[in-house]
């Protein structure tokens, strides 16, 4: 297959949503597989940039792929700053806050095992096994990269409401 073709992944640049309403946030838990290093854990809805595909393009196609919810490039509402889970460097992660009025309709798509909206403010600080600093919300912990960004985004969370 042609390498710049839009079907295959660009493994250096991936995209995540936050998408937020009124406090809440959707969380996803991604499905379990060998051949996945995040395998099992907890994670904003986002994935790997086809080739010749924008970030803001990912993110979109990605948050329909993995929770059912459609959004528009004016949906868009923020992009915080661009990170890299600790382990890969080299992936390049752009995170973008789609604001929207409801959080209803979301559904786990085929990546994802179970999909939740989860309160802001209901969040616990606290430490995984292995000394991360992490987000409990109800019994799944936030930590990593998904952690750092969520931290980044509720301390500019006002701006926002």
């Amino acid at each position: 297959m042609d390498p710049t073709s839009g079907g295959v992944e660009n493994r250096n640049s991936a995209a995540v949503g936050i998408i937020y309403s009124s406090g809440e946030i959707i969380l996803i838990k991604r499905n379990e597989r060998e051949d996945d290093p995040w395998t099992g854990q907890i994670a904003l809805p986002g994935g790997f940039s086809k080739f010749g595909e924008q970030p803001e393009e990912t993110v979109l196609r990605e948050v329909m792929e993995e929770v059912n919810m459609s959004f528009t490039g004016e949906s868009i509402y923020a992009e915080l700053h661009t990170n890299s889970p600790n382990k890969a460097n080299w992936i390049k992660v752009h995170p973008f806050v789609l604001k929207t009025r409801s959080l209803e309709g979301f559904k786990a798509g085929p990546e994802v095992s179970e999909v939740r909206r989860v309160k802001l403010s209901g969040r616990i600080e606290s430490r995984t096994e292995n000394g991360y600093d992490s987000f409990v919300f109800q019994d799944w912990i936030v930590w990593g990269l998904t952690y750092r960004i969520l931290k980044d985004f509720i301390e500019m969370e006002k701006e926002f409401s």
